[in-house]
C-alpha cells in the first residue's frame, strides 16, 4: 500500500514505530504458541495423559511457568496497542506512514519490563533445549525431511521479520536465489494445487536446476498428507519448498508452523 501511494520512503520514526508493532505481534504470538500450546508437552512428556498434558496442567504443576505466559504475552499486546491504537485490528499503519505516536511515559513502561521479558524469553528456550537434548534419539526423526526454505533478509544477510529482500536455500544450504527483491517474488515462486489438497504449493519457478528441491508441500503453518491411500503426483521439475526460515547462519531443516 505505500508503494500505491507513493509513500514507501518512510521517515526513520515511522519504520520504528512499524517494526515495533511488528515486533510485539511476533512476541505475544510466539508466547501463546510455546506456553499454550508446547509448554504441555515439553513439560509432560508426549505421551503424558491428555487430561494433564494441557495448559490447565501446567498452570496447576507450573503456576510460575503459567504467569509467565500470560505476562509475556500481555506485554506483546501492551506494544500492539501502543502503536497500533488497539490490540486486535490496530490501525496505527497507514499507506504511506502511520497515524499515532508512541509516548514518552509508553516507552518507559515498555523499557522498565523489557529485562524481565527477555530472562522469562531465555528460561522458556532453555526448556526446549534441555527436552530436545535429552530426548535427541526419539526427535531425530521427528517431523524431519529435507525441504528448501525462503525468508526475507536484510541487506547483510540476516533473516528480517518486517522488510527486505528474498533469500532461498535448498536442504543443504546452497543459495537458490538471493537478495531477490520482493516486488519481483512472481518471476521466482510459481504456486500449484494438488488433487488431494485445499493448500496451495509454492515451488521455486526460476534459477534452479531442474528437480533440484526435495521438499515439496504447503506453506508454512500446514502439514502435507502422508497417507499411502492418497494419490502422489509426480513433482514438477522445478525446486520447492516449505518452511519460511532462510537464516544463513542456521542450517536448513524444517520448523514447525502454526496453524
Amino acid at each position: 500500500m505505500d508503494r500505491i501511494v507513493g509513500g514507501e520512503h518512510l521517515t526513520p520514526t515511522a519504520e520504528k514505530l512499524r517494526r515495533l508493532m511488528h515486533y510485539g505481534q511476533m512476541f505475544q504470538s510466539h508466547a501463546l504458541h510455546f506456553f499454550h500450546l508446547v509448554s504441555p508437552d515439553l513439560l509432560f512428556g508426549f505421551d503424558a495423559d491428555p487430561a494433564i498434558r494441557n495448559v490447565i496442567g501446567v498452570a496447576r504443576q507450573h503456576p510460575d511457568l503459567a504467569v509467565q505466559g500470560v505476562m509475556m504475552r500481555k506485554y506483546g499486546q501492551e506494544i500492539i496497542k501502543a502503536t497500533a491504537g488497539k490490540k486486535i485490528h490496530g490501525t496505527g499503519a497507514i499507506p504511506g506512514g502511520v497515524n499515532k505516536n508512541l509516548s514518552v511515559a509508553e516507552r518507559d513502561g515498555f523499557l522498565a519490563e523489557i529485562g524481565q521479558m527477555l530472562t522469562w524469553s531465555r528460561g522458556a528456550l532453555q526448556i526446549a533445549k534441555d527436552y530436545t537434548t535429552q530426548h535427541l534419539k526419539e526427535l531425530a526423526e521427528f517431523g524431519s525431511f529435507e525441504s528448501n526454505h525462503v525468508s526475507l533478509v536484510r541487506a547483510d544477510g540476516a533473516m528480517d521479520l518486517y522488510h527486505g529482500n528474498l533469500r532461498a536455500i535448498d536442504a543443504q544450504g546452497a543459495k537458490i536465489f538471493d537478495q531477490v527483491d520482493y516486488q519481483r517474488y512472481l518471476d521466482y515462486i510459481a504456486e500449484e494445487v494438488k488433487p488431494w489438497s485445499y493448500m496451495k504449493f509454492p515451488s521455486s519457478s526460476r534459477s534452479a536446476p531442474s528437480g533440484a528441491g526435495t521438499g515439496w508441500g504447503p506453506w508454512p503453518g500446514s502439514t502435507p498428507a502422508t497417507s499411502s491411500t492418497r494419490p502422489r503426483p509426480r513433482p514438477p521439475a522445478r525446486s520447492s519448498w516449505r518452511s519460511a526460515a532462510a537464516s544463513p547462519t542456521t542450517s536448513a531443516w524444517p520448523t514447525t508452523g502454526r496453524g
